[in-house]
């Protein structure tokens, strides 16, 4: 069975989720971009692990938190590469909307529709869709 926690984060408030599988207690968040301790708090008040950081496009409030959350669980960041340039932005978009800049995020693994993403028995299938950003993307569950 999945779990699933949303919670508004940042000053935009994106809508930030955990997905977790309760049989294997392994989780992904979605879009971090703000509020990091509330995410970290969540998963370790439940008791899951976080296996993956993904990224649905690479506007500050969705990617803001990412290298700190990667830095605090390990969990590589994921993200489609066609955002990259956008990525490289995040001091540009802070300054848009006058919040301080978050640190740079690295990409670690492709969301692309090619991606095996997996939690615990349940496949996350990347839909690649573009117009937002040139590197958005959907997941289906």
């Amino acid at each position: 069975m999945l779990e699933r926690y949303t919670v508004p984060v940042g000053p935009l408030a994106c809508n930030c989720t955990i997905l977790a599988d309760s049989a294997t207690g392994e989780a992904v968040v979605v879009d971090p971009g703000a509020q990091i301790e509330l995410i970290v708090h969540r998963l370790m008040q439940r008791g899951w692990k976080l296996t993956a950081i993904l990224i649905t496009h690479a506007h500050i409030d969705h990617i803001g938190g990412a290298a700190e959350l990667k830095s605090r669980t390990g969990a590589p960041v994921w993200f489609n590469p066609r955002d990259r340039a956008l990525a490289a932005m995040l001091a540009e978009q802070a300054m848009w909307i006058g919040v301080p800049p978050p640190p740079a995020v690295a990409l670690d693994s492709e969301l692309t529709r090619e991606a095996k993403l997996m939690l615990g028995a349940h496949r996350l299938q990347v839909l690649e869709t573009p117009g937002h950003t040139e590197g958005s993307v959907c997941l289906y569950l």
